[in-house]
């Protein structure tokens, strides 16, 4: 991925899991093709939209537990093109290809950027169809509505 022009909005760490699923963080040696790829600080709340809003891609990895997380329907919510690895549950709160893009294994993923930088309109109605469905479905609203339907049900 050190070929792209991407940034990557974070310290320079990289973490790794062990063994004892221990997550381990190391400095990013210099020497690494994606030293100077690193912002080398973290963004939020209105510059993090910014960043979004910005991109062609945002691309999402989930760790350690492939699990959906706040990232997925923030990056939707924006409007912003969402390529991530597969994670439990979301595939049945956005549609595959159509709302957001799983990627499956490293070696697919540069084959997946490469075509949606080239597919433009396509990348662009996914993003487009990603807002929709996280302002339908997957907003705060909606989840404190959820919320409260299992306490009333379970105060029954």
């Amino acid at each position: 991925m050190s070929d792209y022009d991407l940034r990557i909005w974070s310290p320079r760490f990289v973490s790794s899991f062990r063994e004892e699923y221990r997550i381990v963080r190391n400095k990013l040696p210099s020497s690494s093709p994606l030293y100077y790829k690193f912002t080398d600080r973290s963004v939020w709340d209105e510059e993090l939209v910014k960043v979004y809003n910005a991109s062609k891609i945002v691309l999402n990895i989930h760790s350690p537990q492939p699990v959906p997380i706040m990232r997925d329907f923030e990056v939707t919510g924006c409007g912003a093109f969402l390529l991530t690895d597969y994670a439990r549950e979301l595939e049945s709160m956005f549609k595959p290809a159509k709302e957001m893009v799983f990627v499956n294994t490293v070696d697919g993923l540069q084959d997946m950027v490469d075509y949606y930088l080239s597919h433009s309109r396509e990348r662009d109605e996914i993003a487009r169809q990603g807002q929709i469905r996280a302002y339908r479905d997957h907003t705060y609203a909606r989840r404190m509505e959820e919320l409260i339907s299992f306490v009333e049900v379970d105060n029954l």
